[in-house]
């Protein structure tokens, strides 16, 4: 958008890209050039809207809690569902169950919920306090996902430990590692921190998860560690030990 204050007609057409000859294909790709994503829970919560989402109360009641999962399902969550683990990210590496996405308990939680997860997929909503399980579930049913929730659980550990980067080995040997970089587009373009790095966003990980190359160790980087903490949770459960998978987290910033 201009900042001009002003202008004319003539101006305008001599200058204005919009008013310029050019083809439709054109246009329109000029047009969402740098466009922010658009998380997947947007036209879902459009649809809803307008049919008239359910009470709010009345919907978050009626999400089954839990103190923990148990027996088979601790092993093997029912049909493959993700577990949402919203516990900080030194408590997820220590310890967390199979299946899980280390989507921590923060300002943009329900956003990147909606991104990650499609509309009425089924997930666990895992949290480390009474407390903090009913804020997520209001949060997501502000997105309209507290259908979705199997059960929401409290949870203080799990079988399953992160692994922890070597950062000075990675430092010497940056070429020795795939280096997914989980930003977005824009913030990409303004700067990037490693010349090799692969971009994916956060957003679309998931679906393109099949493009990042396992035949190196795999680093995952954002510019602060809330981002790379859920991508690199969610691409060492779906990679399935194809390669080891490292959080680079809040130590981007030694790099910049």
């Amino acid at each position: 958008m201009s900042k001009a204050t002003e202008s004319t007609i003539q101006k305008e057409l001599n200058e204005n890209w919009c008013l310029q000859e050019t083809t439709k294909e054109e246009f329109v790709k000029e047009l969402l050039a740098d466009q922010p994503f658009i998380p997947a829970y947007f036209s879902y919560n459009v649809a809803l809207n307008k049919a008239g989402a359910p009470p709010f109360q009345e919907s978050i009641d009626k999400v089954v809690r839990a103190n923990e999962l148990t027996g088979l399902q601790k092993d093997n969550p029912a049909s493959g569902e993700w577990i949402i683990d919203s516990r900080d990210q030194a408590s997820y590496k220590a310890g967390h169950l199979p299946n899980s996405i280390n989507l921590m308990n923060g300002e943009k939680f329900e956003i990147w919920l909606g991104s990650i997860l499609k509309p009425k997929e089924r997930f666990y909503l895992a949290s480390d306090s009474v407390e903090v399980r009913q804020q997520l579930i209001e949060r997501s049913a502000s997105i309209g996902y507290e259908g979705s929730i199997d059960q929401a659980i409290n949870i203080n550990g799990g079988p399953i430990k992160s692994e922890i980067l070597d950062l000075d080995d990675f430092r010497k040997h940056t070429d020795q590692f795939t280096i997914i970089d989980v930003r977005n587009e824009s913030e990409v373009k303004e700067h990037k921190f490693f010349a090799n790095s692969l971009p994916i966003p956060l957003g679309e990980i998931r679906d393109r998860s099949e493009e990042i190359p396992t035949d190196k160790p795999i680093v995952v980087h954002c510019a602060g560690g809330y981002r790379s903490a859920a991508a690199s949770s969610l691409l060492a459960s779906k990679l399935h030990g194809k390669a080891v998978v490292y959080d680079l987290g809040e130590t981007i910033n030694e790099f910049s």
